[in-house]
């Protein structure tokens, strides 16, 4: 059976991974191969039609492959007749500005001075990292964040799901926050183009569906307490979590954010992003609610207590009569 020339495999030389990394400003070879591997098997097309921007361009078989508006390789035939093409050089579409620098040899204020945060990251800054509700001032909050620890990297972690990209900023405890960036047409050679960070999921939780990925320990949220009455009847079903303490609340070092049950009730949580099915940690339990609010509460729990203990006096037969003996 004869395969389709156009699904051959992409052989890529270390003389295209080469020029690769010196067009696209990329910190070697090998991260400019997997770059490339990862863009022919997403958007890569063999073709012996090239775009009009690049016409006249020629190869050794004729081919090519064309990852639009990136790059173009030159393919030739494998010398032993194999089913895969060879991959020669790499070309930059034109108006495919080269790098300047290597964003993998930067760090920090370095880094992300050659760098355009976007719009779109700037929002789901806000949306999911506790960003101000003003753009430009969640802009330098962004930046801010990411400073102190930001790299950038050739491949995402696992977790973010994000999409292809020509690198990646990584920052924050255990590499927590996730920008995909691009070469830029602007101001700065790259842009970043959207923010993730690894607790998106538990911003999009409430009620029940949050409260199973907190571990409440009898110690920090006891058994008789207001919230974990406040669970156990069902009040808890709006709780949230915010990423900043609620203004009514005294500071807690440790906590990274706060689990809200009610009113000026909350929980402050530390969060350990590697224990999956429970990540919350619940640090103890918050009540500012008005002392009659929390005085009628208590005095309703002591009811419900009292009504599940009472019993009715026996009255008939030899359980009647024990306890009138007893009553004497």
């Amino acid at each position: 059976m004869r395969v389709n020339r156009g699904d051959w495999p992409v052989v890529v030389t270390d003389r295209c991974a080469h020029s690769c990394a010196e067009a696209m400003g990329f910190a070697d070879p090998t991260e400019a191969r997997a770059w490339l591997h990862e863009q022919i098997r997403v958007r890569g097309t063999v073709t012996d039609r090239l775009p009009a921007s690049v016409a006249g361009r020629r190869s050794r078989s004729g081919y090519f492959v064309v990852i639009e508006d990136e790059v173009l390789l030159p393919l030739a035939e494998d010398r032993d007749g194999a089913p895969q093409w060879i991959a020669t050089y790499c070309v930059l579409f034109p108006g495919r500005r080269a790098a300047a620098v290597t964003p993998s040899s930067l760090r920090g204020r370095r880094l992300l001075d050659e760098v355009e945060l976007l719009p779109h990251a700037v929002e789901r800054f806000q949306q999911y990292c506790g960003g101000s509700a003003d753009p430009a001032l969640a802009r330098r909050e962004l930046y801010d964040v990411l400073a102190p620890t930001v790299r950038a990297t050739s491949r995402p972690p696992r977790w973010s799901g994000t999409r292809p990209a020509d690198f990646y900023l990584v920052a924050g405890d255990d590499g927590e926050y996730v920008l995909p960036c691009r070469v830029g047409g602007g101001r700065r050679p790259f842009d970043a183009t959207t923010c993730i960070h690894r607790s998106r999921d538990l911003f999009d939780l409430e009620g029940d569906r949050l409260l199973a990925r907190c571990l409440l320990g009898a110690d920090t949220v006891p058994a008789r307490s207001a919230g974990r009455a406040c669970i156990e009847r069902g009040g808890a079903s709006g709780a949230r979590l915010v990423w900043h303490r609620p203004a009514w609340a005294p500071a807690r070092p440790a906590a990274r954010w706060w689990l809200v049950l009610a009113p000026r009730l909350a929980i402050p949580v530390a969060w350990q992003p590697r224990h999956r099915s429970r990540p919350l940690i619940a640090l103890g339990l918050v009540d500012r609610r008005p002392v009659l609010v929390r005085l009628l509460e208590r005095l309703r729990r002591l009811r419900r207590r009292s009504s599940a203990s009472w019993r009715p006096r026996p009255t008939g037969g030899a359980a009647g009569r024990a306890y009138r003996a007893r009553r004497r």
